[in-house]
């Protein structure tokens, strides 16, 4: 199962899309305006946090958390934020990793830190790159804001020996993949020994 509650405070502002409809029923997205042949015009927002830049100032954090239906407790480590490369005024929303830590085995994901449904359907080429490791893909989605590998205990394993983590997204509705900024292991070890201690490993 592949499930995360966590709750990232953030305060996008938003950002527009335009979403064109041709006379021939083609949708394309754009940043521009829809042309005046156009026969449906709608404006998609998108999310910007104003973050850029930020990615390795923030400290990886352990969290513990309680279910309040079931009772269950959750032992997890998130990284700081971070956000595809500036490119010019094209802007998303900041994602982070999202470690779950259980008796039964620990969970790798990344997800956009709002639970905004951002992340492309199409899931192929995106991934993972720690220093010491090759490139890893995101090859299991879990909803629209949750990405994660089946490789996951392997890359959890090597975050204490890498020093930094990027990603390789595609963030809806652009068929382009980013690359993130790289995220700092630095506090990693020390907030997954605090998880493990709260799942009781």
């Amino acid at each position: 199962m592949f499930t995360f509650i966590v709750t990232v405070a953030a305060s996008p502002s938003a950002w527009a899309v335009n979403k064109c409809t041709g006379p021939d029923g083609r949708v394309v997205f754009q940043d521009a305006p829809c042309a005046a042949t156009a026969k449906k015009s709608e404006t998609v927002k998108t999310w910007d946090s104003n973050l850029s830049g930020r990615s390795t100032r923030g400290t990886w954090e352990f969290r513990r958390t309680k279910d309040d239906m079931t009772g269950r407790t959750g032992c997890l480590v998130i990284s700081p934020v971070t956000t595809p490369e500036p490119k010019g005024d094209f802007k998303f929303i900041p994602v982070n990793l999202a470690i779950s830590v259980a008796p039964t085995g620990t969970v790798f994901g990344v997800r956009t830190s709002t639970d905004k449904d951002l992340f492309h359907n199409d899931i192929n080429g995106m991934g993972v790159k720690l220093d010491n490791l090759d490139f890893v893909a995101l090859d299991i989605k879990g909803g629209q804001h949750v990405m994660g590998s089946s490789k996951g205990p392997q890359l959890i394993e090597s975050l204490s020996s890498a020093r930094t983590v990027r990603l390789r997204l595609r963030f809806w509705p652009y068929d382009t993949l980013y690359d993130t900024m790289a995220i700092d292991t630095a506090g990693f070890a020390q907030a997954f020994a605090q998880a493990k201690s709260c799942a009781g490993m």
